[in-house]
């Protein structure tokens, strides 16, 4: 017989893969060693084989082969194949016992479609012939049901519930198992006598990949690749669902990914299983039904004892977040619970100045990718250590509200806060004494921001300039969290003007310009003769901006506007201070805290007083007057000590106990066979092969594989040195002729080869959230500088002439360009290197 080794000099390494969204990679590696062909022209047979890639006791292996016969007239050929080849397979995966070999014709069919099995023990003889179609058979006569699921399942997923066990079979060959003894009843939250669902517990087993994620670190029951699971069954109206915990067993906290089974319909009856004369049917009714009237139902974990042995997900010494259901990744929700005491949490838990809303909504959404599979949204109550009711509750939304090259940087968003009573107290009293201590008596007091808007009206120009001594010790704060190098930075201070924007913001120039813009809100009986309406407009340039890849964009470009209508005894004002921009709604995001309440206490006047009315005329005199001589002398008062806002004290509560971890009452079961051993061959529909013991190979067909392997290693010799040439120009690390990656150049770039290695080595989940927070960090960088343009741009508004602020913006369009262009060249250089 003369056979010849087929040279296939690049596919030594060669990796076949099928990529489904969220789900596991699943790769098959070709075996070069194992291919070869037999005969020439018409009678010429060419074999090769790949294998699953990952090692462990148990793989599979895909055989192709290229002949004029059919499978059917080669199965014995390809046994004897699949045979030989299995020495070639111990050499890359020493442990294996079981060999579980796929072999398929053209056109693919169900009877052309076989599996067998090859046993270590038994010296790799063949045995557990079937084609897909008796396979198929075979399951529904044992009581299988057949669903829908996407990948890994691909589509075609068997599931039988009996005698207290439930198993499940699945993927592209059938390679995967669920296997489960143990059930639960659920029952709804609101109404406890009520079934809500059945959740199934135990552990799913598949061959694995060489893929990130495909493996684990120990084999279980023969499989790389293991996990838990809790299978879903709700007694009425919905799908079943199964949550995988990958390399976890039952108990454990780890990723999880959400997948549901659809009910099974016409359509997919006739595409999957032509021939069969199978009915539609619900799923879930179905596997319910047969739940129930089994004995061996636990009525599962309370919830009681789940929080009493649940342990954190995220623990830090002020803070822990705990899952606030055992299967939380259908619904996701969280229990935050910190010592500080609640009026102090945005002080103690903040991220860059913003808060705890943004600290905790990072947290979550972290939390909830590492947790599920692909979260919309996440829920999160907040507790101090000991209460028994949260203070709020917050939901965030993981789906940005607007596409940007920053998307995928900060993509969490509050959708809705719930308050308790006392949180709604206490944000009243914040607001009430933000100012200083509530003013209780007084014209104006009833109102939102009430102690300014009555020192207005007293003209109290000693204390409106200490109140606006508070509000610019804010705004310090907030720029010292935002611009950390400004501190005692003269340079950068003088670069952005931030020292000059803090100690020139005043409260009362804002105030006035949103009481002279909205005045036309008083109603038309408010004007008197003179009255006018006079329009502010500003054209801003075009720019024209090519970058270096020929790419041009526009920028600028536009018209803006406001028509401000008052009396005639705000024209001198109106004229000082009047702008294009006008004044913000009082609920934009864009003010500070104090100016937000300040201008909520503008509009409630205009709904509680006339027009007309002496508190409002005084108002407006004492507004125009305080106005002018804040504009002609700027600057604030230091705050005497009884015009402070109150504060409450901070309090810890004791440090966090450690919970009582409890034994997993799920245990491993053993995976049922997919053919039954004690069935005859006639009436099991096997199919009967023989074969010879592995053979040795001669001397002849030993130097031709010689040759091969040579012509392999000398294909990726030349690989890598052109791999190496097109690095070494970029500055990027290069390979050895041993595969161990080396760096060019110089010392610094020796660091970067490191760093290039280190992101190689990296799991894409670890890349993706290592990119993320890249992205994050230059996104703040950004926002930063941006809002530094602002402020100037604020500070020529209020202080510097109409000319000034044309040449202000003129420049700031440019300088917007270029920042726009920079960042847009980072974002791309940190994709590109995560790539």
């Amino acid at each position: 017989m003369n056979v010849k080794p087929i040279a296939r000099i690049f596919v030594q390494t060669s990796v076949f893969l099928a990529v489904f969204k969220g789900q596991l990679v699943h790769a098959d590696v070709h075996m070069a060693e194992a291919a070869y062909q037999v005969g020439y022209g018409s009678s010429r047979v060419a074999y090769g084989m790949q294998f699953s890639g990952a090692c462990a006791e148990r793989v599979n292996i895909r055989i192709s082969i290229t002949s004029s016969r059919s499978v059917e007239e080669s199965l014995d050929e390809i046994a004897q194949y699949a045979r030989d080849s299995a020495p070639l397979l111990i050499v890359r995966c020493p442990r294996v016992q079981t060999i579980q070999a796929y072999v398929q014709d053209s056109p693919s069919t169900l009877e052309n479609n076989y599996q067998f099995t090859l046993e270590r023990k038994s010296n790799w003889q063949v045995s557990d012939v079937s084609t897909r179609h008796t396979l198929f058979k075979h399951l529904l006569d044992a009581g299988y049901l057949p669903a829908i699921g996407r990948a890994p399942f691909h589509e075609r997923v068997f599931v039988r519930f009996e005698n207290g066990r439930f198993d499940g079979i699945y993927g592209n060959q059938l390679g995967g198992h669920l296997v489960a003894n143990h059930v639960e009843k659920h029952f709804h939250e609101s109404s406890p006598d009520r079934l809500s669902h059945y959740l199934v517990r135990g552990y799913f087993y598949e061959v694995g990949n060489e893929q990130a994620d495909g493996t684990c670190d120990n084999a279980l029951e023969g499989y790389a690749l293991w996990g838990a699971f809790d299978l879903k069954i709700p007694v009425i109206g919905d799908y079943v669902t199964i949550t995988r915990r990958p390399c976890a067993l039952q108990g454990e906290d780890a990723r999880s990914e959400v997948i549901a089974f659809s009910d099974v319909t016409p359509r997919f009856l006739r595409t999957n299983f032509p021939g069969f004369d199978l009915d539609p049917f619900i799923l879930a009714d179905d596997l319910a039904g047969k739940i129930a009237a089994s004995a061996r139902i636990s009525q599962g974990q309370s919830q009681d004892a789940f929080l009493a042995t649940r342990v954190p997900l995220l623990k830090t010494d002020l803070i822990q977040v705990f899952a606030a259901r055992n299967s939380n990744c259908s619904s996701p929700r969280y229990d935050a619970i910190y010592r500080i005491n609640h009026e102090r949490r945005d002080d103690q838990l903040s991220r860059n100045g913003e808060g705890y809303q943004n600290f905790i909504g990072q947290l979550v959404q972290r939390i909830a990718f590492e947790q599920c599979d692909t979260p919309r949204s996440a829920t999160v109550d907040n507790y101090r250590l000991g209460d028994d009711e949260y203070w709020d509750s917050m939901i965030f939304s993981f789906q940005p509200a607007s596409q940007s090259v920053f998307a995928d940087a900060k993509d969490y968003q509050l959708q809705s806060l719930y308050e308790s009573d006392a949180a709604k107290s206490y944000r009243k009293w914040k607001a009430d004494n933000m100012f200083g201590p509530s003013c209780t008596e007084g014209v104006f007091c009833e109102l939102r921001a009430g102690r300014y808007l009555n020192a207005i009206y007293r003209g109290d120009d000693s204390q409106i300039r200490q109140m606006d001594k508070l509000a610019q010790d804010k705004f310090r704060d907030t720029a010292d969290d935002l611009f950390p190098d400004s501190k005692g930075n003269e340079a950068f201070n003088a670069l952005f003007g931030i020292k000059q924007m803090v100690e020139t913001a005043h409260l009362m120039r804002g105030a006035a310009n949103k009481y002279m813009y909205s005045y036309k809100k008083w109603g038309k009986t408010c004007f008197v003769e003179g009255a006018e309406d006079k329009e502010y407009s500003i054209t801003y340039p075009t720019y024209i901006v090519t970058d270096e890849y020929g790419y041009t964009e526009e920028y600028g470009g536009g018209t803006s506007s406001a028509v401000y209508s008052l009396n005639p005894e705000f024209f001198p004002l109106r004229d000082r201070i009047a702008g294009a921009s006008g004044s913000a709604d009082a609920s934009s995001a864009t003010h500070t805290l104090m100016t937000r309440e300040l201008f909520f206490g503008l509009e409630d006047m205009k709904q509680r007083y006339a027009c007309d009315s002496p508190e409002v005329k005084e108002f407006e005199q004492q507004l125009r007057r305080i106005t002018f001589q804040i504009l002609e002398s700027p600057g604030t008062l230091s705050v005497a000590a009884e015009n402070r806002p109150p504060e409450v004290s901070a309090t810890m509560a004791e440090p966090f106990s450690e919970p009582e971890r409890v034994a997993s009452s799920v245990s491993v079961s053993s995976i049922a066979r997919l053919m039954p051993t004690s069935m005859p061959v006639a009436s099991s529909g096997l199919v009967s092969i023989s074969t010879n013991p592995p053979r040795s190979r001669s001397a002849e067909e030993r130097r031709q594989d010689d040759f091969s392997r040579d012509s392999v290693a000398a294909g990726k010799s030349v690989l890598q040195d052109m791999f190496n040439k097109v690095q070494a120009e970029q500055g990027l690390p290069t390979a050895s002729k041993n595969g161990v990656q080396q760096a060019t150049g110089s010392g610094a770039q020796t660091s970067s080869s490191d760093k290039s290695n280190a992101i190689a080595t990296m799991s894409p989940a670890v890349k993706q959230q290592r990119m993320r927070q890249e992205l994050a960090d230059l996104q703040q960088q950004y926002q930063k500088e941006a809002l530094a343009m602002n402020h100037r741009l604020l500070q020529v508004q209020q202080s510097g002439s109409r000319a000034e602020l044309m040449q202000v913006r003129a420049e700031m369009q440019q300088e917007l360009v270029a920042l726009r262009g920079e960042h847009k060249k980072r974002v791309q250089a940190i994709m590109q290197k995560y790539k």
